[in-house]
């Protein structure tokens, strides 16, 4: 198969190579050129992007060591002189910022674009509006150039302030993407299945210096909360909860020490006692363990103690039981693997049983039996530098424990920050089958989304979002990003303000300044 990749002079080529090299490693035959870039800004935005480009220097370096180390990363790109116009590709993906006139007149099966809208007349990634207008979520097409098919859409969650930053998380994101498509594209027959699209027409922001001092003003704003305010996690947990969705204001709080986050609930009912699982994160240490506490009833809740520690970071404890042993799926990222554990002596001993998956970058993993099979949901990174929460993976197995876990078919089976990552475990409704996931936009933990799943076997998946959770100013709790139900309790974490006062204001600026 013979791919064209068509990119702007003064890009980061190093992420280019890990696409050439991967497409070479499955038999392409891969051509790449480069064109002079073609777009131009005003000169606010222009001096905002650079005094930006001085302070984010480390940026790039960051992404092009993620991309070099990367398994796949083999040699140098080797640019073509020219275009031979009787070439015929079978794709072209065109990464510039114009669709260039020689690429138009080759012949190709497919001719696509990347671009932050559904139009065909805005090419190339560009966040700028996006962030300066702070939106939340910054959106990725993949385009067919004839007709404007969406062959990929998703949406990743914005990192305010930095443009920069999100204009080359969505390249890297891009890129990872185009391997994907590629494969799965030819393999399907062009029925790539992709997710809805929320359709974004080009719109014109006129850039000029009240949009930029208002941005920088967003910013300063920013930076002196971080100071003076101390923002923690606490769990909120309520009894035979009817109503769906239930309201936090309603829960019972249960409220950490000032110096950690309790995150992540979720509920285990064990001969006539309920565990209550959670990640503890210390603030001055930033890494998260997992701590378990004992209750019977909402007044006689104690703290428990940790029970899984390991030196890297742990957090969204997922403990199910099978053949009467109890087993754990905690978040290990950091270790680029999803990993199972099993109880010696519940709930308090805990060893590594095995490692489903590796060298992948998942969260929020959890496992549920249905419709004959069980189910692990996870959310995993496309490739390398690209965000976990952007795409939700499906597989399938006969046994939790010791099967083999297939891929669905349809992965990933939901893409976008707006509901993909998962925000606690399948559960049952008044007979209905339902998905919490995370309202990543905006900022992450903004909301939870409640999806019906209305389809799930090895062929297909569907959901659909019935309720949401939202926090409003005058709630008690600003981020609401984990539902847990268990038994005849569920369980919630909630953001809220710590302290906010100016005696706390020099220990502030000392801890963030550290």
């Amino acid at each position: 198969m013979k791919i064209l990749i068509a990119i702007n002079k003064g890009i980061s080529f190093v992420p280019f190579q890990y696409i050439v090299s991967v497409l070479k490693g499955k038999g392409h035959h891969v051509d790449i050129v480069v064109y002079p870039k073609m777009k131009r800004y005003c000169t606010a935005e222009w001096l905002y992007l650079k005094l930006e480009n001085i302070y984010l220097q480390k940026i790039r370096r960051e992404i092009d060591t993620v991309f070099s180390s990367y398994k796949n990363y083999t040699q140098p790109l080797e640019f073509l002189p020219y275009i031979k116009k009787d070439t015929v590709y079978d794709y072209i993906v065109n990464f510039c910022d114009s669709f260039p006139d020689d690429i138009k007149q080759i012949e190709s099966n497919h001719k696509w674009f990347i671009s932050n809208y559904y139009d065909k007349r805005c090419y190339g990634i560009d966040t700028v509006a996006f962030v300066m207008k702070n939106i939340g979520v910054t959106p990725l097409y993949i385009l067919e150039a004839s007709d404007n098919t969406v062959v990929y859409y998703s949406e990743s969650l914005t990192s305010f302030p930095l443009i920069e930053r999100n204009n080359t998380a969505l390249l890297c994101k891009a890129i990872n993407v185009i391997v994907r498509c590629i494969s799965k594209y030819n393999s399907l027959q062009n029925s790539f299945p992709v997710c809805h699209p929320m359709l974004r027409k080009s719109e014109k922001l006129h850039v000029n210096w009240r949009i930029v001092a208002l941005h920088l003003v967003r910013i300063f704003y920013q930076k002196l909360k971080n100071i003076i305010m101390v923002e923690q996690y606490s769990i909120l947990i309520g009894e035979n909860i009817k109503t769906l969705p239930p309201n936090p204001n309603l829960l019972k709080v249960i409220s950490p020490p000032n110096d950690r986050h309790w995150v992540d609930p979720c509920i285990i009912e064990h001969e006539g006692m309920n565990y209550l699982f959670v990640e503890e994160l210390m603030f001055a240490e930033k890494k998260g363990v997992i701590r378990c506490m004992a209750f019977k009833g909402l007044n006689n809740i104690d703290e428990g103690k940790i029970v899984l520690d390991k030196p890297y970071h742990l957090s969204f404890p997922f403990v199910f039981k099978y053949n009467d042993k109890y087993y754990m799926l905690a978040e290990t990222r950091q270790n680029r693997s999803i990993e199972l554990y099993e109880s010696i002596e519940f709930p308090n001993k805990w060893t590594k049983k095995k490692t489903f998956m590796k060298d992948v970058e998942a969260v929020d993993s959890f496992v549920v039996q249905k419709n004959d099979k069980w189910w692990l949901f996870t959310n995993i990174a496309a490739g390398p530098g690209v965000s976990c929460n952007d795409e939700l993976h499906v597989f399938y197995a006969d046994d939790p424990v010791n099967g083999k876990w297939v891929a669905h078919p349809l992965n990933p089976v939901v893409g976008g920050a707006g509901s993909s990552r998962n925000a606690g475990k399948l559960f049952e409704h008044e007979g209905r089958l339902y998905r919490p996931s995370q309202m990543c936009v905006g900022h992450y933990g903004f909301g939870i989304n409640i999806n019906e799943v209305i389809k799930l076997n090895v062929n297909e998946y569907e959901e659909r979002c019935v309720h949401q959770i939202i926090p409003s100013r005058t709630d008690k709790f600003f981020n609401i990003h984990t539902m847990n139900w268990g038994g005849k309790y569920v369980a919630l974490d909630g953001k809220s303000i710590l302290r906010k006062n100016f005696k706390t204001l020099l220990p502030n600026v000392i801890h963030y300044c550290l």
